[in-house]
């Protein structure tokens, strides 16, 4: 395996580097596949604890093997936890130190690398969360000496029993585009056996967004160019406007006092302020902090392993950050629209269907969560879907909305899988979800027909537009005169064709003739009672 590692990466990086039949637009690419071809990698293992004193009493306790199976099964191996790894530094073939004296027969691959000096974090797998430190093998230096290495390692049974994961830790960079793509590729061997291997690809443009503009211009020179200049423009103007919007909530505290502290949107705003803050300061130390890194890559010549895993998840979370922000935004937007006629309707259902609609809230979380749970124990060890109660809520939430794979359910579980899924389409998607479209159709027509519950707000935006039409002068025109007719509600008397007006007024006399006939037909029979 080591050496299908070793080679086969050697021979793609090679083969990518010296191919002179490329053309120019693929020779852009040629750095980006060079970082393998440098060494910016490394493989950790993390080893279940063995001579811990504190955690050996925690292992017998979990992993006691049955009297009378101690015949057949000699040694039983616990399943990794974060909290309780092994942490201990070995001698080569993790045998335990003897003494004080570790330099005799230790090897830095059976020392315990903690993950501050990793700069590593948590990671998680398909089986459990693994910590950012470990026992480290640093793949680096020649084809050859990295072979004899792996051989070494091999021997002294480096990976044996007690292994819980192998993670395989590399960057490369694409100069194109300036992107980096964090790799990590985890092979877990949980205590029941087998190997479960998975991996995460994380792009990232730890420059920044002028770097990608700036292109194949050096750091040193990239603050200086005209690139530069437009997106740090559009940055100091961000930061601004949001100096002046918290001044303006200041001057709201100031004036409102408590009431200030009584409104839903006061706090959307501080949500805002403070999101937007700290995806400024996620931003700068991200940049810093790579800058660091590869003033530090150049510095040792790429003899050193530089982890861009937190980097990493700097970015992820100024991701998060990011979009967290434009969500509140945009419910500010929506509230603007509130000065819409028909958005304006549409407040006024929601507000009119929430008491019905708590209470079936109340219902269809409980039958929710009830068919959430039995998911989740019918299908926890066979289906990846339903291994966590999230991984079941959102899969039950993926059914709902028609997304499902029931070839797997029905396989796994033949009687009550489709039964349970039946019912789950019966009471949920028909019952409950066409309970909801009722509550909110007979709210919109009991708004509709009462104009006390409707909003009157968006009669302001009306008066405004009426104001500044005739503020202008276009109400002289006709076309301004239809809009502020239109603006003010006023209906205007339109041309009709002489055959629909005659229609019209035979409808009126006949209705007129019908009113007669009924008051004639009234006073006879009062008459005839008398």
């Amino acid at each position: 395996m080591h050496r299908f590692f070793i080679l086969g990466l050697r021979e793609s990086a090679t083969r990518y580097l010296t191919n002179k039949t490329l053309t120019v637009y693929t020779k852009l690419f040629r750095c980006f596949y060079f970082l393998l071809f440098f060494c910016l990698h490394q493989q950790i293992l993390v080893k279940w604890c063995k001579s811990s004193k504190i955690i050996i009493c925690f292992l017998l306790d979990i992993c006691n093997v049955y009297g009378k199976m101690r015949s057949i099964v000699k040694n039983c191996y616990a399943t990794y936890d974060i909290f309780t790894q092994d942490e201990q530094s070995y001698g080569v073939g993790w045998v335990p130190f003897e003494g004080t004296n570790k330099k005799n027969n230790s090897s830095p691959e059976f020392a315990y690398t903690n993950q501050h000096d990793l700069d590593g974090i948590p990671f998680k797998g398909e089986v459990t969360w693994y910590s950012g430190g470990g026992y480290v093998f640093m793949l680096r230096g020649t084809e050859a000496s990295m072979l004899d290495r792996f051989n070494y390692l091999d021997e002294n049974h480096w990976i044996d029993f007690s292994t819980r994961a192998i993670i395989v830790q590399f960057t490369t960079f694409n100069p194109n585009i300036n992107l980096f793509a964090i790799i990590t590729a985890l092979i877990e061997k949980p205590g029941v056996g087998s190997l479960i291997t998975s991996y995460r690809i994380e792009t990232a443009n730890l420059f920044g967004s002028a770097a990608t503009e700036a292109g194949k211009l050096e750091m040193d020179k990239f603050f200086g160019s005209p690139a530069c200049i437009s997106p740090f423009i559009r940055q100091i103007a961000f930061v601004l406007v949001l100096v002046g919007y918290v001044i303006k909530e200041l001057r709201n505290i100031y004036r409102q006092r408590c009431t200030y502290f009584k409104m839903f949107w006061s706090y959307m705003e501080w949500f805002i302020l403070i999101g937007s803050f700290a995806s400024i300061a996620a931003y700068v130390y991200m940049i810093v902090a790579t800058k660091d890194a590869i003033d530090e890559f150049s510095r040792t010549h790429g003899n050193v392993f530089m982890n861009f895993q937190f980097l990493a998840y700097w970015n992820e979370a100024l991701t998060y950050l990011t979009a967290l922000v434009c969500f509140a935004s945009t419910l500010k937007l929506v509230r603007l629209f509130r000065f819409n006629q028909r958005i304006g309707l549409l407040g006024s259902v929601l507000s009119y269907a929430s008491k019905d609609m708590k209470y079936f809230m109340i219902v269809f979380l409980v039958m929710f969560s009830a068919f959430v749970l039995v998911f989740y124990l019918l299908y926890t060890d066979t289906l990846e879907g339903f291994r966590s109660i999230l991984g079941s809520t959102e899969t039950c939430m993926q059914i709902i909305l028609g997304k499902f794979d029931f070839t797997s359910m029905y396989e796994r579980e033949m009687v009550l899988g489709p039964m349970l899924f039946a019912l789950f389409n019966l009471c949920v998607i028909f019952v409950m979800v066409s309970m909801f479209v009722a509550i909110l159709d007979d709210s919109f027509h009991r708004v509709l027909e009462d104009l006390k519950l409707q909003s009157d707000e968006h009669e302001i935006t009306q008066f405004i537009f009426s104001q500044l039409i005739q503020w202008t002068g276009l109400s002289r025109t006709n076309w301004g005169k239809r809009l502020v007719a239109d603006a003010q509600g006023v209906i205007e008397p339109t041309y009709m064709e002489d055959s629909e007006r005659e229609l019209n007024m035979k409808l009126n006399e006949l209705t007129q003739m019908m009113d007669e006939f009924l008051s004639y037909v009234q006073i006879n029979q009062l008459a005839g009672t008398k």
